[in-house]
């Protein structure tokens, strides 16, 4: 056993050991890292809203009645419209993932000038209490979907 002065002072093994101010900045930024997720998560953007290529599309509902009126607005928000995109396909339901007889469907030509909108618009029955109106939208080969929280 030597002392902590002593020249034939055996090497501390392990990396950390040897370097502890290293071991103090990987934890620092793994610390971030989990904050910066959880602020994404907690403060990023909303299920309602979304880009797909040039478009943004937005996807917004009303209860009314024995109904539930739902709509998603498609904007051109800039860049080239890619080819051969004719028309955007939304289909609306009240569950996540729906057998096609449960939704419903509408579809319109898509927006060509920045700035232009095209909104699809559909009436769903009420049937229960649903917390949440859904939306699948399909540009061309891209697709995303929306969901919305109905106000109680």
């Amino acid at each position: 056993m030597s002392l902590p002065g002593s020249p034939n002072r055996a090497p501390r093994e392990g990396f950390f050991r040897r370097y502890r101010g290293t071991l103090i900045i990987l934890a620092d930024i793994a610390v971030l890292l989990i904050l910066g997720f959880a602020f994404l998560r907690l403060f990023g953007p909303p299920d309602d809203s979304a880009r797909i290529g040039p478009y943004r599309a937005t996807l917004r509902g009303l209860e009314y009645g024995q109904a539930i009126f739902a709509t998603v607005a498609v904007r051109m928000d800039g860049g080239a419209s890619p080819a051969g995109e004719a028309r955007v396909f939304a289909r609306f339901s009240l569950v996540r993932n729906p057998a096609d007889s449960e939704a419903q469907f509408d579809s319109a030509p898509v927006p060509l000038e920045v700035g232009e909108e095209v909104v699809l618009k559909v009436g769903l029955p009420l049937d229960g209490s649903p917390r949440r109106v859904y939306a699948e939208v399909r540009i061309g080969a891209r697709s995303t979907r929306l969901s919305f929280a109905l106000d109680s």
